[in-house]
């Protein structure tokens, strides 16, 4: 017994593929923004370490040593009582 393609069947056709697409469509949409998530998440982490990481450093650079360190580094300052030794580097010709 053959079937006859009748419009209700044709209607019935026609949305079944236009809901079969848009669930393929909304199922992609969902896997991309699931990736873009994973990846938002994972530099989220990044620069919360990166924030803790610099917090820590301004708080070092916030201390009494740290300061005194600088100083006797970059600007050869050196306490009462101490004195100060330089060391030149000898020129090999």
């Amino acid at each position: 017994m053959k079937r006859k393609l009748t419009i209700k069947n044709l209607i019935i056709l026609v949305l079944s593929i236009i809901l079969i697409v848009g669930f393929v469509r909304q199922e992609q949409t969902m896997v991309r923004i699931e990736k873009d998530k994973q990846a938002k998440q994972e530099q989220l982490q990044e620069l919360q370490k990166k924030n803790e990481r610099l917090k820590e450093e301004s708080d070092k650079a916030q201390s009494d040593e740290y300061i005194e360190q600088l100083a006797r580094e970059r600007l050869n300052m050196i306490k009462k009582g101490e004195t100060s030794v330089e060391i030149k580097k000898s020129d090999p010709n």
